[in-house]
Formats: C-alpha cells, sequence, structure tokens
C-alpha cells in the first residue's frame, strides 16, 4: 500500500511541476480532441466523432439549446469543446464557464474539471486551496463506495490533463483502501471520530453515516468493527466512548470474528475504564469463542483466577443463539 502511494506521490509531483499558470483564454495544455464520454453522454458520442472529422453540424446542433431542466450533459460537453478546441475556437475562459454552470446542475459544490482549471489557473485565476475543497469534496463521495468504475471515470474526465497532485494522491489512496480491508475499517474508525486524513493532508469532516456505509460495504465486516471500537477504546475519554466500543465489539463478535471476542472476555475479565467487570459476560463469550474452535481452557483458567468465588456457569444457549443468530449487521 504504501509502495502504491509513493508512485503515486512522485508522479503526481512531475506531473505538477511540469504545468505553468496559463493565461485566461490559452490551456495549461494541448489536450487530445478524442474524447470517449460516459454512459450517460451517449447522444453526443456521435457527433463528437463527426466533428473530429470535419463535419460539425450534427455536434453545433446538438448544443444548440437546453435539453431540459436539468442541462447538465450539454454544457459538459460545451466545456469540452472549448477546451479541446472541437468545432469552436480554443478558449480555457470559456469552458471553465461551461464546465462551472454545469456544475450548478449536480447540486454540489464541486466538480473535478473546475477542480483542475482552478488549481492551474487554467481559464481562470488559480485558487488552488478552492481546488484543493472541490477535490476533497469529490473523493469523499467517491469513498464509501468500493466500486472502482468510478475511477475510471474520474481518469476519463482527466483524458489528456495531468492529474494534480491532490487528486492522484486521493485516488492512490481510495485504491489502496479499497484493497486492504485494514486500511478501510481504520479509515472508517478515523472518520467516525472526525479524524481521516487524505495523503495530501487535507482532512475530512466527521461523518459516521460515511463510516457507516464503509463498514457495510466490508468483506470482513467484523474487522471493521473490531478496528472501529479499538480506535474508539483508545480514545477512553468517557463512559460513552467506552460503551460505543464494547459496543462495536459486540457487532463484530457477532460477525464471528474471534479477535473480538477475545477482546469482549478480556474487557470483561479486566480493570478496563468504564467498563464494569462481568464475570458472565465474560465466560458467555469464552463459550461462544469455543463454538468457533478456539481453545478457551487456559481462558477459563484465568478468569476461575479472576472471580475466584465464582462458579463456570456461562450459558451454552447463549453462545448459540450468537452463532445461530442473524449475524453482523
Amino acid at each position: 500500500m504504501i509502495n502504491r502511494l509513493a508512485t503515486a506521490l512522485v508522479l503526481a509531483l512531475i506531473l505538477w511541476t511540469g504545468t505553468t499558470a496559463a493565461s485566461a483564454t490559452d490551456s495549461v495544455v494541448d489536450l487530445p480532441k478524442e474524447v470517449k464520454f460516459p454512459k450517460g453522454f451517449a447522444t453526443f458520442q456521435a457527433p463528437w466523432d463527426a466533428g473530429l472529422r470535419g463535419n460539425c453540424d450534427a455536434l453545433l446542433a446538438s448544443v444548440a439549446k437546453p435539453l431540459n431542466s436539468h442541462d447538465y450533459l450539454r454544457l459538459r460537453v460545451l466545456g469540452e469543446m472549448y477546451d479541446r478546441g472541437v468545432c469552436v475556437k480554443k478558449d480555457a475562459s470559456r469552458a471553465y464557464n461551461q464546465f462551472n454552470a454545469a456544475k450548478k446542475y449536480l447540486n454540489k459544490p464541486w466538480s473535478v474539471h473546475t477542480a483542475y482549471k482552478l488549481w492551474h489557473g487554467d481559464g481562470i485565476a488559480i485558487d488552488q486551496e478552492a481546488a484543493r475543497l472541490q477535490f476533497r469534496a469529490f473523493l469523499a463521495s467517491l469513498a464509501w463506495a468500493p466500486d472502482e468504475k468510478n475511477d475510471s471515470i474520474v481518469l476519463n474526465t482527466m483524458r489528456g490533463r495531468p492529474i494534480p497532485a491532490p487528486l492522484a494522491q486521493g485516488l492512490a489512496w481510495l485504491h489502496a483502501l479499497r484493497t486492504d480491508a485494514n486500511a478501510i475499517g481504520s479509515w472508517a474508525a478515523a472518520l467516525y471520530l472526525g479524524n481521516a486524513i487524505y495523503a495530501d493532508g487535507t482532512k475530512l469532516e466527521q461523518n459516521p453515516e460515511i463510516a457507516r456505509q464503509i463498514l457495510k460495504n466490508l468483506k470482513a465486516k467484523g474487522l471493521g468493527h473490531d478496528l472501529l471500537g479499538r480506535t474508539l477504546l483508545a480514545e477512553g475519554s468517557s463512559k460513552e466512548t467506552a460503551q460505543d466500543a464494547l459496543g462495536q465489539f459486540n457487532i463484530a463478535a457477532r460477525c464471528h470474528y474471534v479477535p473480538s471476542i477475545l477482546t469482549l472476555i478480556s474487557l470483561y475479565s479486566g480493570e478496563t475504564p468504564f467498563i464494569e467487570r462481568s464475570a458472565l459476560d465474560a465466560q458467555n463469550w469464552a463459550l461462544v469463542a469455543r463454538e468457533l474452535g478456539v481453545n478457551v481452557d487456559a481462558i477459563l483458567d484465568e478468569q476461575r483466577r479472576t472471580f475466584p468465588n465464582w462458579v463456570i456457569q456461562g450459558s451454552e444457549s447463549m453462545a448459540r443463539s450468537i452463532l445461530e443468530g442473524p449475524g453482523c449487521e
């Protein structure tokens, strides 16, 4: 994961340092005229391809009038036309205006196109802070959905454009998250607590809902909840936080995630701040662990020492109910 991220950072820096701010009408890069539009733009693909062959009538006609109340697609295509000089005179400033107008139809305060132009000063004055905020918002919208087609759409959108460092780093980081369950779980835990940071140092706002979506999409759901529980437990600042951690371990344990089960046994047997010792709970989870094939003899022996006056009476039925229950949700 670290090597992939390091490679992306180096590539991004090379690309970024090779660009400079341009005038209002000059583009920072000579973009290729060929564009493969996403599926939703299918009606514009044939006119665009015809325009590349010198037949501009169909393309100009397709963008002549607003399509409907949701005019995003037409404005996006107009932006690409001005950005690439297809059937119109190349004009980076007009391209920015079209992309910015299209953005308003998304009901979102970001656009990869406008962020790119703000970052490089391409048709608009440089404003890298505004660009960084737009990239951050865009990446956050992709973060909870482990679907790499989103990345391919972004990369196609950037076709021919050097990818700015914040976007390159963020995409590389998200790719690493999607291929590493530990990283996903850790990020979900951090996001839940409001401590998540992208590779370029951009902080994300606390968002438990996105964290829950990430956890829901984990292949190893138990792992994600376990990591979230450990992050909360490390906070250790209040009874509420400790109980929230216990809740996460319980969810993971009901996913049959053994490390969480062993952690619950330890928490209920030990002297953890804000968590009340409970021999019955510790023994119940020990029985669950045994049903999952864990040798718990040493654990039960330790409990006998911890609770010398307690008769081992954990419930076999409780263990079975967990193992046969709905599992993790």
